[in-house]
């Protein structure tokens, strides 16, 4: 029995928690040499009143699921954004809405295992004997190679969703949105999925689905979700001249394409 999303795949989400709030990432093995976390910009920092940015908070931590599936014991990390960021291990794009944190310097063994070393500010708190899988150079698609219509899926936590007393999602548990790449913007240099997000989904990876024959598909990594096109309702009353402004999803989303991301490492 084969899975339509390859095993690795489903082992690129992770949960970040920051403050009271949540968001998504995955981790990025960039040449064998380092492993970054990647995120949406705005689950990491604010704005103030000058459009100066600064972090949610000090501290961050992590759920990682490993390489083994059936291992349902994640992996618990700590961040110190703070000494990450004077180190230069904390970087954002100014204008996209991208982050990235170098978590781990990569080395090969004599016996051609990979073993990690920690950067400074990042701790882990529990140690499960499960590999971090981290999403690949050549499985990573750019900005002009993505192709409208193309299948997409989205891969985060959306905790945002459900009644948490409900039991009806586990919360600490990643979860897949299925859609199509509906569009690219070319002014803003963006990517537009028909694939509703919500809170919790930000910075989690959108995946572009190939199907190169009838038995084989390509799955390559587009970019980071970064936000909701949002849908205007306007109620107006003729009896008393009041407006009511309505916001609501429109089931489409914004895509931060991995071309940003690559441009923060360099």
């Amino acid at each position: 029995m084969s899975r339509y999303l390859p095993d690795d795949n489903l082992s690129y989400p992770v949960l970040i928690n920051i403050g009271d709030f949540s968001g998504s990432g995955f981790f990025l093995n960039h040449s064998k040499k380092s492993l970054y976390l990647v995120t949406a910009r705005h689950v990491l920092f604010k704005q103030d009143d000058q459009k100066n940015f600064y972090l949610v908070s000090n501290k961050g931590s992590l759920t990682v699921y490993g390489k083994d599936l059936t291992i349902s014991t994640p992996s618990l990390f700590e961040l110190d954004l703070d000494v990450l960021q004077k180190n230069g291990n904390l970087k954002f794009n100014n204008f996209a809405d991208v982050a990235i944190v170098k978590f781990a310097d990569l080395s090969v063994e004599d016996n051609g295992m990979q073993v990690a070393t920690f950067i400074t500010g990042v701790s882990q708190k529990t140690k499960i004997d499960n590999p971090i899988v981290g999403v690949k150079d050549e499985n990573i698609k750019y900005y002009s190679d993505v192709l409208v219509s193309n299948e997409a899926l989205i891969l985060g936590y959306p905790n945002s969703l459900g009644d948490t007393k409900s039991g009806q999602i586990d919360h600490s548990r990643p979860l897949l949105r299925k859609g199509i790449v509906a569009g690219r913007n070319d002014k803003t240099k963006t990517i537009v999925l028909d694939c509703p997000v919500y809170g919790g989904n930000s910075g989690g990876m959108a995946i572009e689905v190939e199907e190169v024959t009838l038995e084989q598909r390509n799955f390559r990594i587009i970019g980071v979700v970064a936000e909701f096109v949002p849908f205007f309702e306007q109620l107006i009353s003729r009896q008393y001249g009041t407006t009511n402004l309505n916001i609501e999803n429109s089931g489409y989303a914004i895509v931060v394409p991995m071309d940003f991301v690559l441009d923060l490492i360099k």
